[in-house]
């Protein structure tokens, strides 16, 4: 399949053909990845490289604290506007 430490011409044409064709792409996968979580050493590997961009629950409970914070400083700005209006309106009439 190598040679001389490049990939072949057959390799070379595969990876083509992956790279152009979703459907080939996805049937290598369902080929591979049932194979890749069987093994302990392949899946440790996924999992280091992908749990990184987890998110933990503090994670989420932190985002959910700065989001509520974000949507009352929101509503106070609205209901000062409304404030502002009303008096607005009943000294115009």
């Amino acid at each position: 399949m190598y040679l001389f430490g490049l990939f072949s011409r057959e390799v070379l044409d595969i990876l083509d053909e992956l790279e152009a064709d979703e459907k080939v792409r996805k049937r290598l996968a369902k080929i591979l990845v049932p194979e890749v979580v069987s093994e302990p050493e392949l899946r440790f590997v996924i999992i280091n490289t992908v749990i990184g961009d987890v998110a933990t629950k503090k994670d989420i409970e932190k985002i959910r604290r700065e989001d509520m914070a974000k949507i009352k400083e929101g509503i106070g700005r609205l209901e000062e506007k409304i404030e502002i209006l009303r008096k607005e309106i009943y000294t115009n009439n």
